[in-house]
């Protein structure tokens, strides 16, 4: 019998309220939705984010961290997908929410992976906590992984039912503009989470809104099944993470699964990137299977 393909699990980054800008803010906006993906063809099962990781859920972690990555001058709101984040930054989150949910954290003081002895390793399969996902995760799963309908996009073969991008990001949908100072008056930018279509195992925005950050180094060729990911840097563009889906501010062809870019792991400064969470799956024991 065939395992079932996706299923989806409600994972709660706090246990309690708090106060944010006057507001209380319930836990159940706190949750990170995570769709199970199976069959992947590099032999395990894994994690990935619904949505993107939103100003909502990130400010928390930066209220308990009691640092100041965010002010209140860039928050938009609850249910935007939070930006100006690095990758770096982005890691720091996936180790606070593995502390906080009592797993493994993913990653060492120097951003290697390591698995739940602590011990660096090049096997995603054998790192346990929250992490950024490989970038052929990332694509099986735009893909709608076993179930695909083989779009273009993720979720549609129309770029504006897939997601946001420069045409229809702003206040007037933009035809065939390209102009940045057009791009910018118009008032585009990212939208809440969700407001598109989701793809076929229910994962939304993965074309559009933002590019989000993978786990891997960026290379001018995609990493083999046999490499998994790229897990040092490329002479041809050292310190370069990968990035993937296209932004608000980007035309339709980055919105492609297989479109890809590089980013300075460590600049922030953009207000095109974000990032979704991912976690291997670990297979359950034969003893918790059996009938008491």
């Amino acid at each position: 019998m065939k395992k079932a393909i996706a299923a989806v699990a409600v994972i709660s980054i706090v246990l309690v309220a708090f106060s944010i800008r006057n507001t209380v803010i319930k836990e159940k906006e706190q949750k990170i939705e995570m769709i199970k993906v199976c069959d992947f063809e590099d032999g395990y099962d894994f994690m990935i984010g619904k949505y993107e990781i939103t100003y909502l859920q990130y400010e928390r972690y930066a209220k308990d961290k009691k640092n100041k990555e965010l002010s209140s001058a860039v928050v938009k709101g609850g249910r935007y997908p939070v930006d100006f984040i690095s990758w770096i930054q982005s890691a720091n989150f996936c180790n606070w929410l593995s502390s906080k949910e009592n797993l493994p954290q993913a990653y060492d003081n120097n951003y290697n992976l390591i698995d739940s002895n602590g011990q660096v390793t090049k096997d995603i399969s054998k790192v346990l906590g929250y992490r950024l996902p490989t970038e052929r995760e990332w694509e099986f799963a735009a893909a709608g992984a076993a179930r695909t309908n083989g779009f273009k996009y993720s979720s549609s073969d129309d770029p504006d039912k897939a997601g946001w991008y420069r045409y229809n990001s702003g206040e007037k949908y933009l035809i065939h503009s390209s102009d940045r100072a057009t791009i910018i008056s118009n008032g585009c930018g990212s939208h809440e989470v969700g407001q598109k279509y989701a793809n076929e195992i229910g994962l939304y925005d993965m074309s559009g809104n933002l590019w989000e950050w993978v786990q891997d180094y960026y290379y001018e060729t995609k990493a083999l099944k046999e490499d998994i990911f790229h897990d040092k840097p490329s002479p041809q563009a050292a310190y370069l993470r990968t990035i993937k889906g296209g932004s608000w501010f980007d035309g339709e062809q980055s919105m492609e699964i297989k479109s890809r870019e590089g980013w300075n792991e460590y600049n922030s400064s953009s207000n095109m990137i974000g990032f979704r969470l991912a976690r291997t799956i670990i297979p359950a024991s034969k003893d918790t299977d059996k009938d008491d």
